[in-house]
């Protein structure tokens, strides 16, 4: 396309997916002009900053030129990314990454994304990692009762037409913001998966 048809900002839009192009006019109305933007098939655009930080507790709002298909829990197509500042306890990121391919964790940055499809479906997958990360749930009785799928269906729902979808929604946004402050960063310039504070085999390897 030659021109986004929302805003005129983002003009010269030549985005190749019509799924990303046109949740680049909804962001735009939510959060406003985009802090990066690039207009260009297999462009970009990021939001940082307070409107990202609330109400969402993100670090950073992602959106690509791209149109990943996912068949789980229903099929979808993936392209919106939101990451949080959140350490990850080294004995939980497996458990944590095991929740959906859409997850991915990054331990030196300390930063926990989420790619979906919508910020909803961002909302509802970070909410299950943190729950599992502060150790409030497992994935092993998350997979056995099918709990991600049913979180996913929750909130496929129009929140700002249907006030329990709306409610529901702010809580899920409130236990992610709660899940994040448990899991503020420490600094840490190594992994602890991979070493030791002295850059030897980690302390949980076997001898």
């Amino acid at each position: 396309m030659d021109e986004s048809p929302c805003h005129p900002h983002v003009k010269n839009n030549n985005w190749k997916h019509a799924d990303a192009a046109a949740m680049l006019c909804k962001l735009t109305d939510d959060l406003g002009t985009p802090d990066v933007y690039d207009g260009v098939q297999s462009g970009i655009a990021i939001w940082r900053g307070r409107k990202v930080q609330n109400p969402h507790c993100a670090h950073e709002i992602t959106l690509k030129d791209e149109s990943v298909l996912h068949r789980c829990p229903a099929k979808h197509n993936d392209f919106l990314y939101t990451t949080l500042k959140a350490e990850i306890p080294a004995d939980k990121v497996d458990e944590v990454t095991k929740l959906s391919g859409s997850i991915s964790y990054d331990p030196l940055n300390t930063s926990l994304t989420a790619r979906c499809g919508s910020l909803e479906a961002n909302v509802a997958t970070l909410n299950l990692a943190t729950q599992i990360a502060v150790g409030k749930m497992d994935i092993d009785a998350i997979q056995k009762e099918g709990t991600y799928g049913k979180t996913i269906k929750s909130i496929s729902c129009d929140s700002q037409a249907d006030e329990a979808c709306s409610n529901h929604l702010d809580t899920l946004r409130k236990e992610l913001c709660d899940n994040v402050k448990q899991l503020k960063p420490r600094g840490l310039d190594y992994y602890e998966n991979a070493f030791n504070d002295s850059c030897d085999a980690p302390d949980h390897a076997s001898t």
